[in-house]
C-alpha cells in the first residue's frame, strides 16, 4: 500500500514463558494508509486488545516489526515512544477517562500541556477542538454535568487537539446507547471526511460497518481484511 501511516510485519506477542506461554498474536501483518477509516473487529479473546496496545505503542511485540511514520517502533527507547505517542496518536476510550475535577476545556488541554504549548495557545486549540465536536456551549462544564455522548465528544476533542496522525478508538460506543452511538459514529465519519485517519477497535458488527474497511482477527491471526460494502446506504438509513 502507498502512503502507509503504519505498517506491521509479522507481529507476534507472547505472554509468559515455557509451558505457561500464551501466544496472543501470531504473525499479524497490517498496513493503514493516510485518510483511511479502519475497524479491527474480533470476539473476546481474539487478540484485538493486544493488537490495539501495540498499535498505540502501549506495549511492544515479542517479535516482528512495527513502523509508524517511518520509525521502527519496536526498537525505540521509552522516552521516544512517549514522544511519538503524544505526537502521532489521539486516543479515544470506551470509558472516556476525563479528569473529574477539570472542566471540558481543561480536559482537552491536557495533551497540549505534555506537548509544551503555552496556556493561551492551549486554550485556543482546545476551544477549536470542542467547537469541532459540537460542544461550543460546554467549555466550562464539568464531566458530571455532561451526558455520556457529550463526555465522549470531549474525549474526541482531546484526541484531535494535537492534530495526530491517526485516532485510535477502543470500543468508543461501548458505554453509549444506540442513538448516541450513531451520533458518535457520524462524528468519526465527519472527521475522517476531513482527512483524519481513524483506527477503531470493536466487537460490534454494526459499529464496525461505519468504517471503510474491516480487519477481522480471531485466535491471534488476521482472518480477513475487506472493504465495507454499502456503507453509503447505511449512513442514509441511519
Amino acid at each position: 500500500m502507498t502512503n502507509a501511516i503504519l505498517s506491521m510485519d509479522r507481529i507476534n506477542k507472547v505472554f509468559g514463558f515455557g509451558e505457561l506461554a500464551l501466544h496472543v498474536l501470531k504473525d499479524v501483518s497490517l498496513e493503514v494508509r493516510e485518510g483511511e477509516f479502519v475497524s479491527i473487529m474480533g470476539p473476546s479473546g481474539s487478540g484485538k486488545s493486544t493488537l490495539m496496545n501495540i498499535i498505540g505503542t502501549l506495549d511492544r511485540p515479542t517479535a516482528g516489526g512495527y513502523f509508524l511514520q517511518g520509525e521502527a517502533v519496536h526498537a525505540l527507547s521509552e522516552k521516544r515512544l512517549a514522544e511519538l505517542r503524544n505526537e502521532a496518536i489521539g486516543f479515544v476510550f470506551q470509558h472516556f477517562f476525563l479528569l473529574p475535577r477539570s472542566n471540558a476545556l481543561a480536559n482537552v488541554e491536557l495533551p497540549l500541556i505534555y506537548g509544551g504549548k503555552g496556556r493561551a495557545e492551549r486554550q485556543e486549540i482546545a476551544r477549536q477542538a470542542l467547537d469541532r465536536v459540537g460542544l461550543s456551549a460546554k467549555y466550562r462544564a464539568m464531566p458530571n454535568q455532561l451526558s455520556g455522548g457529550e463526555k465522549q465528544r470531549v474525549a474526541i476533542a482531546r484526541a484531535i487537539s494535537t492534530k495526530p496522525r491517526f485516532i485510535l478508538a477502543d470500543e468508543p460506543t461501548g458505554a453509549l446507547d444506540t442513538a448516541t452511538s450513531a451520533q458518535i459514529m457520524r462524528l468519526f465519519r465527519d472527521l475522517n471526511g476531513d482527512g483524519t485517519t481513524v483506527i477503531m477497535i470493536t466487537h460490534e458488527q454494526e459499529i464496525a460497518e461505519w468504517a471503510d474497511r474491516i480487519v477481522r482477527i480471531r485466535d491471534g491471526r488476521i482472518e480477513s481484511d475487506e472493504p465495507v460494502a454499502k456503507r453509503e446506504a447505511k449512513e442514509v438509513a441511519g
